[in-house]
C-alpha cells in the first residue's frame, strides 16, 4: 500500500530581504513569510489535513513580533487534505493579503495586486509516494525526499524586479502605527504595534533608565519640524543632548548587534525520532518551546527577535544592556549563555532521552555602529555563522566588533568541552568588569595593555612567558608603574588569569588566542569608555 506525501515552501525570502531599506521593513519581510506559513498551518489544521511538521498541537503566537515558523510545511495526504485543497487555501490567503495591501497602500487595484503576488511569491507544492509497509514512512526518507524536491523547485525562483513598483515591498515598508494583518498578528498591545528602530535597540539601557523621558525623545525623533519625519538615528543625538541622559550616555549606546544562531547536529536527533509520529511531533514541540524561551531572553536582554523558526535565530540586539530590575549591565556573552541553556534544556534533554549526540548552537554576531548599513551587518553576521559551523566540533561564536572609525576586531570562541575553561573565564571576566562601571584607572590600565598587545614583539615575548609558566614575573616586570601598584594588581591579576587560560586552551599561536584575548579586552574597555 502506498501513501502520498506533499509539502509547501514559500519565497523568495533573501531576495525580499535585499530590498528592505529600514529596520521595520527587514522585520516585516521576515515576519511576512512566517505569517503566511502560520496561516496555512491554521487553516489546514482546521480543515482536517494530516500535518507532519511543523508543531501544530497548539498554533503558537509570538509575544514580541518574532517570526516563529519556517518556510516549509509537510503533510500526509488524506481525504480532507490534498494538494488541490492546499492550493485553494493558498488562494484564500493571497486574496486576504490583496485586500489588506489595497487598503493600506497606494495600490488600490486588487486584480493588479493579486496578479503581482502570484507572480512574485515562489509558492511551490511538491509530492511523493512511498510504500507505507517499508521502514521510513515517518522517517527522514520522507522529509529528505520532499526537501530534495522543494530544493529543486526553489532553483526555479521568480524575481519580480522588472516591476517599477513592488506592492509587497511598499506594504512591508509602511510607516509605524498602520495596523496591517502582519502587525495585528505580531503584537498583542495595539499601542505598541511597531518594531523598534536600530537606534532604539542600541540604546535599550536608557529606555530602562527613564522610560517616560525616553519615550518623549523617541516620539520627537520620529516627528521633524513641519511634519517632516526625521531619520531614525537622530534619536541618538537627542539622547546625548538630553539633560535626563547626558550623564549616562556612553559610546556603546550607539552600537547594535546582528545575531544569527543555528543548531549543530540536529539531524542526528531528527533521524532518531522521525520514524514515529508522536516522537516527531514532540521534536517539533521542543523546537517551538526553545523558540518561545529564546524570544523572551532576547527581549529581556534588550533586543528583538526577527526570526526564531526551528533551531534558527536572527535577532537585533544591543552591544550591552542594563537589566530590567537592577543597575547591572549584561553583555552579549550573557545572552549567548542563556540561549545555550534553553537549547540544552529543550532539544538537548530530548536528545539525551533518545541517546543521540547532544545538539549545540553556533553563532555569528556582528557588532557595529547604528548608522552602519544593516544589510552589510547581516551579511557579515551570517558569514561569521557559516565559519563557526566549519570549526571542528562547531558550538562556536563567530564575533566581529567594527567601530565607527572602521577598526575591526574579530575572533572565534569555541564553547565545547575542550575549550570550556576559556568560555567560562570569558563570561566571568566580562561580567565582573562590565556589570558596574570600572574605575577610570582600571580602564586606563586596560587601554595600556591592549596598546602593548598590538606590538608583535611584545606579544611574542608575552606568549613565550606564558609557555614557560612565567606570566606572573612577566606582568610584574612590564607593568611596574605606580598606577599598577596602586590598583594592588587585582585588575592585572584578572587579566593575567584570563590570558593564561585562553593561551592554555588555544595555544600561543598568532592570531587565534591573540584575537580572542584582544576582542574580549576591547569590548570590556569600550563598554566602560566615556568617549569613543
Amino acid at each position: 500500500m502506498n501513501t502520498n506525501y506533499f509539502a509547501l515552501t514559500i519565497g523568495p525570502i533573501y531576495a525580499t530581504f535585499a530590498q528592505a531599506k529600514k529596520t521595520r521593513a527587514v522585520w516585516a519581510a521576515s515576519y511576512f513569510f512566517s505569517w503566511f506559513i502560520k496561516q496555512v498551518l491554521t487553516k489546514t489544521k482546521k480543515d482536517g489535513f494530516e500535518i507532519i511538521l511543523p508543531y501544530h498541537d497548539d498554533i503558537k503566537k509570538s509575544k514580541f513580533g518574532s517570526g516563529m515558523y519556517a518556510d516549509r510545511i509537510y503533510f500526509t495526504e488524506n481525504e480532507k487534505g490534498t494538494v488541490k485543497k492546499l492550493q485553494e487555501i493558498i488562494d484564500v490567503i493571497i486574496a486576504d493579503l490583496t485586500v489588506d495591501i489595497s487598503l493600506n497602500t497606494i495600490h488600490k487595484d486588487k486584480k493588479t495586486v493579486e496578479k503581482f503576488l502570484k507572480s512574485y511569491l515562489n509558492l511551490h507544492i511538491v509530492g511523493t509516494e512511498l510504500d507505507s509497509n517499508k521502514l521510513g514512512v515517518r522517517s527522514t526518507s520522507v522529509l529528505e525526499r520532499l526537501n530534495q524536491l522543494l530544493d529543486n523547485k526553489e532553483l526555479e525562483t521568480n524575481y519580480s524586479f522588472e516591476y517599477d513598483d513592488n506592492p509587497l515591498m511598499n506594504y512591508l515598508e509602511l510607516e509605524s502605527g498602520i495596523h496591517t494583518l502582519l502587525v495585528k498578528d505580531a503584537f498583542d498591545d495595539p499601542n505598541k504595534r511597531r518594531f523598534r528602530s536600530l537606534p532604539e535597540i542600541a540604546s535599550s539601557s536608557l529606555d530602562r533608565l527613564n522610560k517616560p523621558e525616553y519615550k518623549k525623545l523617541v516620539d520627537l525623533s520620529f516627528k521633524g519640524t513641519k511634519g517632516k519625519q526625521k531619520q531614525e538615528y537622530e534619536l541618538l543625538d537627542e539622547l546625548k543632548k538630553s539633560s535626563a541622559f547626558k550623564d549616562y550616555f556612553r559610546p556603546y549606546h550607539k552600537y547594535f548587534g546582528v545575531l544569527y544562531a543555528d543548531g549543530d547536529n540536529i539531524s542526528d536527533l531528527l533521524k532518531a525520532v522521525a520514524q514515529d509520529k508522536n516522537d516527531l511531533l514532540k521534536f517539533s514541540g521542543k523546537l517551538m518551546e526553545f523558540a518561545m524561551l529564546a524570544e523572551q531572553s532576547i527581549i529581556d536582554y534588550g533586543g528583538n527577535g526577527i526570526y526564531l523558526g526551528g533551531e534558527d535565530i536572527l535577532a537585533f540586539i544591543p552591544l550591552a544592556c542594563k537589566q530590567k530590575k537592577s543597575e547591572e549591565l549584561q553583555t552579549i556573552f550573557h545572552l549567548v549563555n542563556e540561549l545555550d541553556a534553553h537549547f540544552k534544556n529543550t532539544l538537548g534533554k530530548y536528545a539525551e532521552e533518545k541517546k543521540v549526540k547532544i545538539p549545540t548552537l553556533s553563532y555569528g554576531i556582528m557588532l557595529s555602529y547604528a548608522k552602519h548599513p544593516l544589510k552589510e551587518s547581516m551579511h557579515i553576521a551570517h558569514n561569521l555563522l557559516l565559519k563557526s559551523k566549519k570549526i571542528a566540533g562547531k558550538n562556536t561564536i563567530g564575533l566581529r566588533f567594527q567601530k565607527h572609525s572602521g577598526q575591526i576586531i574579530e575572533c572565534f570562541i569555541e564553547k565545547n568541552e575542550a575549550k570550556s575553561r576559556s568560555w567560562l573565564k570569558i563570561q566571568e571576566y566580562t561580567t565582573n568588569y562590565t556589570k558596574y562601571a570600572v574605575k577610570e584607572k582600571q580602564n586606563d590600565i586596560l587601554s595600556s595593555i591592549m596598546h602593548r598587545f598590538k606590538d608583535d614583539l611584545f606579544y611574542s615575548t608575552f606568549t613565550e612567558a606564558a609557555a614557560a609558566n612565567r606570566l606572573v614575573a612577566f606582568f610584574e616586570n612590564f607593568f611596574d608603574e605606580k598606577i599598577h601598584k596602586d590598583e594592588k594588581n587585582i585588575f592585572l591579576k584578572d587579566v593575567r588569569e584570563l590570558s593564561e587560560i585562553i593561551l592554555s586552551d588555544y595555544g600561543c599561536k598568532i592570531p587565534n588566542s591573540r584575537d580572542i584575548l584582544f576582542t574580549v579586552l576591547r569590548l570590556v574597555h569600550f563598554i566602560n569608555s566615556e568617549k569613543e
